[in-house]
């Protein structure tokens, strides 16, 4: 697996910012390909633009993205930017799951996530990506804490450089989301997958 991390400008084409991922997605040893955006800007219409013209780019690519409260890039803290994380597998699946409709019935997802995960073949994690702290999680991880010991859970809510903004979303190709969840599923034989503790991104 190779990560390469690129910081985005709003208002330029995408391509000329992602060389460094075409060449080495175009290597051609690479299976899959996850983009993670992670946006410092709460303006919701440059999320998906963004999205959509990544996906322009990489149309084999799954991509998912969310607010975020500090982008950092080779140790420096960004201003309100945009942080792109390209990471390209060798032999590992990626598919990205989405659950809409989430508030007032996430035991109810939280079931579906766990049957969708544990019937994928050779599963070795997933990743969530929540809007906010709007959802009751309780239910929800309740459900999802009876999936399989072998498959390791992770992931965050979204979050914004305003303390207590009153909306926070995340999104991806179709547009912006405030009441649904992102599960990033990575399966494979030769995947090895260390969940920790961590306070933040």
């Amino acid at each position: 697996m190779k990560q390469i991390l690129v910081e985005m400008k709003k208002d330029a084409a995408a391509a000329p910012q992602t060389e460094e991922i075409r060449q080495e997605w175009e290597k051609g040893i690479y299976d899959s390909l996850l983009i993670h955006i992670y946006s410092g800007l709460s303006e919701d219409r440059y999320a998906s633009q963004i999205a959509c013209a990544l996906q322009a780019c990489f149309p084999d690519a799954r991509i998912v993205g969310t607010m975020s409260a500090g982008e950092i890039l080779n140790g420096r803290l960004m201003q309100k930017g945009i942080l792109i994380s390209a990471m390209l597998f060798e032999e590992t699946e990626v598919r990205v799951l989405r659950y809409d409709h989430v508030k007032g019935d996430e035991e109810d997802v939280g079931r579906r996530i766990r049957a969708d995960l544990e019937a994928i073949p050779k599963i070795r994690g997933a990743e969530l990506l929540f809007p906010g702290t709007e959802l009751n999680t309780r239910p929800f991880f309740r459900e999802l804490s009876k999936c399989r010991k072998d498959i390791q859970i992770w992931g965050g809510y979204s979050g914004d450089h305003v303390l207590n903004a009153p909306v926070h979303f995340i999104f991806d190709t179709t547009g912006v989301l405030y009441d649904s969840v992102l599960v990033t599923a990575l399966a494979g034989e030769n995947i090895y997958i260390d969940v920790d503790k961590c306070i933040g991104w």
